[in-house]
């Protein structure tokens, strides 16, 4: 008997963490949130939960707009921003906010409803990207021209690469096109490495990119730090086409 009720004892001992992490409100956010449950986050709200209680995953630890905008649930972020959650709060490791996470998966009425709630598009994450270079690295004009229009910069780059840099890099020259033609610079160097965007598609060596970035009227004869040139970048690369692009812009070694 004695043997039963100590197993019964440790038994309840191993189970009471299981409960409690079970009634957490946080967890009860997640998977209403999870299961699209908008009634189900708005019982929680009514009944005193905190519009921005935290949702923890380990050290990863958002609260429950930045899981709807992840998960695409745009009632119940409408729902959250309605009952006054913080636009601009970031998760703990990644430092990711709401408007990061919709502009990551695309979903654009999410990104729609987060600025017009005045989400901050300059704040940056832990890998120094703003929500700009992530539109741009992600070749969704629609959703990059959203944020210039709530007042993101076009040459405000990530990790020492411009958002021209970003476009060249993954070769999409219908990005450049449309950079340009919002104010972007087709010149600008990112600060700590004063790379330009036609250094970069030289060093990637995108043909297309470099044809493309001619046409907008990009400097041939700039240099890098080292005074190196995009024709010396070129050749030393045996880069014969590339090479043929830049002499006939008049490009000097």
């Amino acid at each position: 008997m004695r043997r039963i009720v100590t197993v019964l004892l440790f038994l309840s001992v191993l189970t009471v963490p299981l409960i409690a992490e079970e009634q957490s409100v946080g967890t009860k956010f997640a998977v209403a949130i999870e299961d699209g449950d908008l009634d189900a986050v708005r019982a929680l709200i009514e009944r005193g939960a905190a519009v921005d209680t935290p949702i923890s995953y380990g050290e990863h630890s958002i609260t429950p707009l930045l899981k709807a905008s992840w998960d695409g649930e745009l009632e119940i972020v409408q729902y959250l921003i309605g009952k006054g959650a913080n636009v601009n709060a970031r998760a703990t490791d990644t430092q990711e906010t709401a408007l990061m996470n919709a502009i990551t998966n695309g979903h654009i009425g999410i990104v729609k409803a987060l600025l017009a709630a005045k989400a901050d598009v300059s704040l940056r994450n832990s890998y120094d990207f703003n929500p700009f270079t992530s539109a741009v690295a992600a070749g969704n004009q629609e959703i990059a021209g959203m944020l210039l229009d709530a007042g993101a910069k076009p040459d405000d780059g990530s990790s020492g690469l411009t958002p021209m840099a970003f476009a060249v890099s993954t070769g999409d020259t219908s990005m450049m096109r449309f950079l340009v033609s919002r104010g972007a610079d087709v010149n600008h160097g990112a600060k700590e490495q004063e790379q330009t965007a036609l250094i970069s598609a030289i060093l990637a060596a995108k043909v297309e990119a470099v044809k493309t970035l001619i046409e907008l009227k990009a400097n041939v004869n700039t240099k890098m730090k080292d005074g190196t040139t995009p024709l010396k970048l070129a050749r030393k690369g045996d880069q014969t086409e590339i090479v043929a692009l830049l002499e006939a812009a008049g490009a000097k070694p």
